[in-house]
This record gives C-alpha cells, structure tokens and sequence, in this order.
C-alpha cells in the first residue's frame, strides 16, 4: 500500500513539474514577446546622425542622465547635449527641452544640462526645463501634459532609445530619436540588459488599468 501512494506522489509531482515547466516557458515567450515589440515599434524612426532626421520639429526632448561628483554632466549626458545642440543649432528642432532629476531623487540634473547648454552658446529662451522627469515616463508624460508637446525628437542613447519612443508616442508625443552614440561607454552591456528589463515596465505603464479597451501595441 504505501509503495502504491509513493508511486500516485511521484506521479503527481512529475505532473506538477511538467505544468511547472510550461508556465515557465509561457512566460518567457510573453516576457520576450513584451521587449521585442517595445524596442522594435519604431526602429524606422531612429536614426544614429542628426542630418538625418527628415522632418523638423518643435522640441527636442534631451533625457536626463547621471552627473559627475563636480556637477558636471557625465559622458552619456554630455552626449545627448551635444547632439540635442546639434539639432537647434542645425534648425532640425526650435527648442531644447531638458528633463531630469531636480534633485528630489537622486542629483540635480537638469541644472547641469542647462549650464552645460548656456556655456556652449544656446541661448536661454530656446532652453525649456522640466525639473520633474524622475523617469523616462514621466518625462514623455509631462512633455504632453505641461509642455503641451505634440512631436519632437528625442535624444538619447541607442540602449535607451526603442523604450523612450515607445512612451513618448504611447503618451501623446509622435516622436523621432536621434542616438547620442558618440563614445563607447564602459557599461554598455548592463545598460542594455537593464533597459530591456524596463521594458517589461514600460509596457505594464502604459497598459495597466486596461484590461478592457486597446492595448498600446
């Protein structure tokens, strides 16, 4: 008797083990299927020169990123201003708007952006600051909200680009996006691993609360 219930056990975890396994793999299909389409929704709107962007636009939109310990920006930031300077500079966009930290989360952002812009010679009045982009959704979110942006051109790395279109349009902004690539960083790789991560994020960002209605695909 007990060698027939050890038996019925063995059976019953195998079943568990198979059910297990199948869940497991659903969810890496679905996981995987979530970050394919966040990062491949608009690679034809992405493009690695500023001369190439074929429409001009009211705002680029400069994400914020880390500063140096002496407030300056860091080499990933430093990047996007350029290229964001490039843009106004080349007539490609009217205004820059920077959007980070204020320093209510992490550092002052976005008085390093702006400092590193006047020193290079954009004038203040093109230069338009959003101190309350603590994330990359709620820069694209204010973007529209506060700022009343409807299309601009977003700069930022190629690793962050695909996400940041992804909200951008998701949240009212028809966007472009021009790479800031200028320079390898050291952490390329675990900055892509983390911003395919963040898409899952994303995706459940502009999704949540919908389970009935059209999902932002």
């Amino acid at each position: 008797l007990g060698g027939y219930y050890f038996l019925s056990l063995m059976k019953l975890l195998s079943k568990l083990k198979t059910i297990v396994l199948w869940l497991i793999l659903v969810g890496v299909f679905l996981v995987g299927g979530i970050v394919i389409r966040v990062q491949t929704k608009h690679l034809g709107a992405i493009f690695a020169q500023t001369s190439e962007v074929p429409t001009k636009a009211p705002y680029a939109i400069i994400l914020g990123a880390s500063i140096k310990p002496d407030g300056t920006p860091s080499d990933a930031l430093r990047d996007r201003l350029t290229v964001g300077e490039a843009l106004y500079r080349e007539g490609k966009a009217e205004k820059l708007l920077v959007t980070g930290d204020d320093g209510g989360f992490h550092s002052d952002e976005v008085d390093s952006m702006k400092a590193y812009l006047l020193n290079h010679g954009v004038p203040e009045d093109a230069i338009v600051v959003d101190r309350k982009g603590y994330r990359t959704y709620e820069s694209c979110k204010r973007a529209n909200d506060e700022f009343k942006i409807e299309n601009a051109i977003v700069v930022t790395q190629r690793f962050h680009m695909g996400r940041a279109l992804y909200l951008c349009d998701a949240l009212g902004v028809q966007p472009q996006g021009v790479t800031a690539d200028l320079e390898p960083y050291i952490k390329i790789k675990f900055f892509w691993a983390r911003d395919l991560a963040a898409s899952v994020l994303a995706f459940w960002d502009i999704n949540k609360g919908r389970a009935t209605g059209s999902i932002a695909i």
